[in-house]
């Protein structure tokens, strides 16, 4: 007779991950689009107001979804600790390079696919046609808020975490087959464009072993996408 497979402590720790990543991208995702939620935060703001709200709530219960409850979760049921997940304090010059060709790369890719109609109906995605500095902080800081978080969860948690599991390249592929699904909402162009993307940032994440190159490269394309759209959009201008 073959000798009983016995349960292992560690056998969890693949599972819980994974249930981490999808049970909050799901509850952010129910959160942040809550049709009660966002007729509350209209019924008590202006439409201008509502407008940047709406945009403002979205990212920042996906900061508390993505970022905070996960990490929370994680750090305190399982062996990690946040420089388990790429959070380092420093990073190399070789991060450094990959992070200013990729950001090269985004920005060459945004100005020329700004003017496509899908871009400029769904960027920027504060839709006040009026846009002061204000605004312009509240969008780059928000922004870059959400992609700590989202990146922290998917670079960090999901693919740092499977390795020890699975292997690199398992982990990879699941990351990236996740990352890939969260987009479908967004439609066919962005659900594909997260494979590729995927790839490259988890494999120079590894390879780094920092997720801030994720990180400042996904603000980086989204800040330079706005910015092209923006400008390409005759609806939006800039107001004091």
């Amino acid at each position: 007779m073959k000798p009983i497979p016995v349960f292992q402590p560690d056998d969890l720790i693949p599972v819980t991950i994974i249930l981490t990543t999808v049970i909050a991208y799901f509850g952010y995702w129910y959160v942040s689009q809550s049709g009660y939620v966002l007729k509350i935060i209209e019924k008590r703001s202006g439409r201008e107001s509502f407008l940047i709200k709406k945009v403002l709530w979205q990212r920042l219960s996906g900061v508390f979804f993505l970022g905070v409850l996960p990490g929370f979760i994680v750090l305190n049921i399982l062996p990690f600790h946040l420089k388990d997940f790429g959070l380092l304090y420093q990073m190399s010059n070789e991060a450094i390079l990959w992070t200013l060709i990729l950001i090269l790369i985004v920005v060459i890719i945004n100005f020329i696919s700004a003017s496509n109609p899908k871009n400029l109906r769904d960027y920027p995605q504060i839709r006040t046609p009026g846009w002061n500095l204000s605004i312009i902080f509240i969008n780059a800081i928000s922004w870059s808020l959400y992609l700590l978080a989202y990146e922290f969860l998917f670079r960090g948690i999901l693919l740092f975490g499977l390795i020890d599991s699975f292997g690199i390249w398992p982990a990879i592929v699941i990351n990236v087959a996740l990352y890939s699904l969260v987009h479908f909402p967004k439609g066919a162009r962005e659900t594909l464009g997260a494979i590729p993307l995927g790839f490259v940032l988890s494999i120079l994440t590894l390879q780094t072993g920092t997720i801030w190159l994720a990180i400042i490269v996904h603000i980086g394309m989204a800040l330079s996408n706005d910015y092209f759209s923006f400008r390409a959009n005759p609806v939006f201008k800039i107001v004091k």
